[in-house]
Formats: structure tokens, sequence, C-alpha cells
């Protein structure tokens, strides 16, 4: 009985002098999977209380600044559409993804740091056991201002950090100069691609962090990147550039997108609102019928001046509202 009491008692020593990697895998896991569970339930609750939200960023009709965050909502109803679920199920499936990426990322550049590595099993304890409780609470905060690109977010700048931190071999030989190389390559082409899918979901947040970046970069702290100082400034402000022509994009796209929906947008009920309320709608072409209470068809000197972008069937053009829970569809997009 004492030799199992025993070898139970060396088993732990022995699992606490390998380091925390295992426990705090585990933990880390658990955090973000439970984490995930109540934020399905937070979109659920969002989605019950207002069945369209967030659909008009999909359908192009956002106010600023949502209209130029499209990453996260479009690749959710992306994958909605063509996996047959709801949105809600999408969005919690990124956020848990995401979150996954977010800490084992972060959690890599600690154990890959020189204060972590020379320091004693005693001290990695309990700069884990400091990264899970900042994890916890980070993610505290999720849950009490819910937004659909915090936690993509999150976890690219979780990357980007990884492959600023993390440095490619030495120059030690032939083959490590190849080496090296090939991981610089790696390392700028890297951070091109995330400043370019951190700019369809937050452009200014990949514009901040390339700009602190690249003052860093102007200093002697600047030695201590991946990269070489004068590549990482040019990685950087090729990636302020990036960010800021997505957003440049995206503000002209969305000024052209407001002014009309495409037929299967129409089908989905292309307007807000509801019924004893006007609906505005946003689709600029041929409406036959339904415009107004009266069943019929309308130009625009007689209707609310604020509900504009709708052509008369007749081809006037005018401004029109729906003050009757109807649907509106434009020309050749069938009947219903």
């Amino acid at each position: 009985m004492s030799s199992r009491v025993l070898q139970k008692c060396y088993g732990a020593t022995k699992s606490m002098m390998q380091g925390p990697k295992r426990v705090v895998s585990v933990l880390l896991s658990a955090i973000v999977l439970s984490t995930g569970y109540l934020d399905y339930w937070a979109y659920s609750q969002a989605f019950y209380k207002e069945p369209n939200i967030w659909m008009d960023v999909v359908w192009g009709t956002g106010s600023a600044p949502s209209q130029y965050r499209i990453g996260v909502i479009d690749t959710a109803y992306f994958l909605a559409r063509h996996l047959h679920v709801g949105m809600r199920h999408t969005l919690a499936l990124l956020d848990v993804i995401s979150g996954m990426i977010a800490v084992f990322a972060l959690f890599l550049v600690l154990q890959r740091s020189a204060v972590y590595r020379k320091a004693r099993v005693a001290t990695q304890w309990f700069g884990a056991a400091s990264l899970i409780i900042l994890v916890q609470f980070y993610l505290a905060w999720l849950l009490w201002y819910q937004r659909p690109e915090t936690l993509p977010t999150a976890a690219i700048l979780a990357l980007a950090l990884l492959l600023v931190a993390v440095k490619p071999p030495g120059p030690e030989s032939g083959r490590a100069i190849a080496a090296g190389t090939v991981g610089t390559a790696g390392i700028v082409l890297g951070l091109l691609l995330l400043a370019m899918a951190q700019g369809f979901i937050r452009a200014d947040v990949a514009f901040a962090l390339h700009l602190g970046i690249l003052l860093v970069c102007m200093t002697s702290a600047g030695k201590g990147f991946a990269l070489p100082r004068g590549v990482q400034a040019g990685t950087s402000m090729v990636a302020m550039l990036l960010a800021l022509g997505i957003f440049g994009f995206r503000s002209v796209s969305s000024l052209s997108v407001a002014d009309g929906l495409d037929c299967h947008d129409a089908d989905a009920e292309a307007v807000s609102g509801g019924v004893g309320r006007c609906w505005d709608i946003y689709r600029s072409g041929d409406f036959p019928g339904d415009v107004g209470g009266g069943g019929e068809d309308r130009r625009g000197a007689d209707l609310p001046p604020f509900c504009a972008g709708a052509r008369a069937g007749d081809g006037g053009v005018g401004d029109a509202a729906v003050s009757v829970g109807r649907r509106i569809r434009g020309a050749g997009c069938g009947s219903g």
C-alpha cells in the first residue's frame, strides 16, 4: 500500500518537474469550450430577441462601422447557408476556433520566450497560472459585451505576435542560411496575410498594430523582432497600406451596395422594421404593386421622403414606403 502511494507521489512530482504544458493545455481547452457554450447561448438569446440581427451587414445596408467589418459575419452566413444550420451555431463555432488559436498561440509565445525557458520549473508554473488567470479575465469580458469580431481579432493578433517574436534559424551554415531565408519569407507572407484578413474584420486594429511595430523598429528595441529591423519596418508599412486599402474599398463598395440589393436578398425580405412602421426599401428596381398601403404603384410625390430608393412598377423613380407587412420583390426575382 505504501509503495503505491510512493509511486503516485513520484509520478505527480515527475509530472510537475516536466513543466506545466500538459496541464495548461487541458485547462485552456476547457476554458475556451466552456466559454463557447455560454457564447452560443448569448448568440441564441440575441437572435431570439432580434431574428435579423447582423443581416444588414450581409445585405450590405449596415451602418458604419459595421458595414466595414464583414469578415466574420459573411463567413458565418456562408457556413450557415452551406451547412444548413443557424448563424448562431456558426458564429459560436468561429468563436471557439478563434479562441483556441488565440490562447494556444499566446501559450506558445510564453513557452518560447527566453525568460520562460531559463526559469525554474516553479517559476514556469507561476507564469502558466498567470496566463490562465488572464485568459479567464479576458473571456469574461467577451460575454459581457459580445461582438462577433472580438475573438477572431484576438486570434489574428496572437498569431501576429507569434510571428514577430519567434526568430528563424541563424546563419551558422549553408543549410541554416537557406532555412533562415525561407523562414523570413514565411514570416513576411504570414504577417501580410494576417493583416489582409484583419482588414476585413477590423482594419483599424491591423493599422494600429503595424503602426506600433513600425515605431518600435525606429528604436533600438526593434532588434528584438524575429525579422531584421529594415525588413520588419517594410513589412509593417505594406501591411498598413493593405489595411487602408481594404478599408477604402469597403467604404466605396458599401456606398454602391446601399443603393440596392440582389434579387436573392429581396427574397430574404430586404426591408427593416415591422408592421405599422415605415419599412425602408434599399433596392432600386421595379416593384410591381404593393408599394404603399393601397396595393398599387405610386410615384414618390405623395410618399414619405425618408424612405428612398425604390422605383414604381411603371418606371417612375420616387421615394417609397411599405406600411403593411408584405414582401417586396424586384424584377426577375420570381413570384411568391
